[in-house]
């Protein structure tokens, strides 16, 4: 019985150590596509833009 929850102990850990790997491979890849778009200026300015319409949006909405 030791066994057998040792192989499963190690099982589970090869298993969620691969999803771990595949997940970081995902977001790096995800990230690159976005940061390829937009410099970190432009993306800043973006930022302040949107903060600046909602801003301006609630300002409507409530007088």
């Amino acid at each position: 019985m030791e066994k057998f929850n040792n192989l499963n102990r190690k099982n589970l850990l090869l298993t969620l150590n691969i999803v771990l790997v595949i997940f970081v491979i995902l977001e790096i890849l995800i990230w690159n596509k976005v940061s390829d778009f937009l410099t970190e200026e432009e993306l800043a300015e973006r930022r302040i833009e949107l903060m600046k319409k909602s801003q301006k949006m609630s300002s409507h909405d409530n007088p």
